[in-house]
C-alpha cells in the first residue's frame, strides 16, 4: 500500500475563502507526505512536509497576500498524489 492509500478523507475549508483556510486529513496509518499549494500557472506557493499519524490531522493556513483565483492543494508521497481545488476570493 502506498502512503496516500491510507487517507480516507481530505478536505479544504472554507471553500471559497479569503486566504485563510484549513485542511483536514484523516488516515488509517502513519506516512510522510508533502502539502503543496499551487497557483493556476503551476507554481508552488507553499510547501510543508508533515508526518501524518493514524487519525485526523489539521493544518491552518493564513495567506493574507495571496491573489484571488483558483488554486490546487496537493498531497504528495514518494509514489502518488491527491489534489483538491479551492478558490480565493
Amino acid at each position: 500500500m502506498n502512503e496516500l492509500e491510507s487517507i480516507s478523507s481530505f478536505k479544504v475549508f472554507p471553500n471559497p475563502n479569503q486566504g485563510r483556510f484549513s485542511i483536514l486529513i484523516e488516515g488509517s496509518s502513519a506516512s510522510e507526505i508533502e502539502i503543496s499549494i499551487i497557483n493556476i500557472l503551476g507554481e508552488d506557493i507553499i510547501q510543508r512536509n508533515i508526518h501524518l499519524e493514524s487519525g485526523a490531522y489539521r493544518s491552518d493556513f493564513e495567506l493574507p497576500d495571496i491573489k484571488s483565483g483558483m488554486y490546487m492543494l496537493r498531497l504528495s508521497s514518494s509514489t502518488s498524489s491527491l489534489h483538491r481545488k479551492f478558490i480565493v476570493e
